[in-house]
């Protein structure tokens, strides 16, 4: 079984329904982008800025 790249970055994701395309805009990047970044462990600071993403996105959710 291949075991899958940054696994609680996926479960955050999953877990508050937010799609890789949403991330990409706020990071201002391509979604294939994104997807390639997926595929291998992140470094710490593009970990970083996705998680600022996933929180601007829930913080904007919670205004709607």
């Amino acid at each position: 079984k291949i075991l899958k790249a940054n696994i609680p970055v996926r479960q955050l994701l999953k877990n508050n329904n937010i799609p890789f395309w949403e991330i990409a805009i706020k990071l201002n990047i391509h979604e294939s982008t994104l997807i390639r970044w997926m595929r291998t462990p992140l470094p710490i600071e593009k970990e970083s800025q996705i998680k600022n993403a996933i929180s601007l996105i829930l913080n904007e959710r919670k205004y709607m």
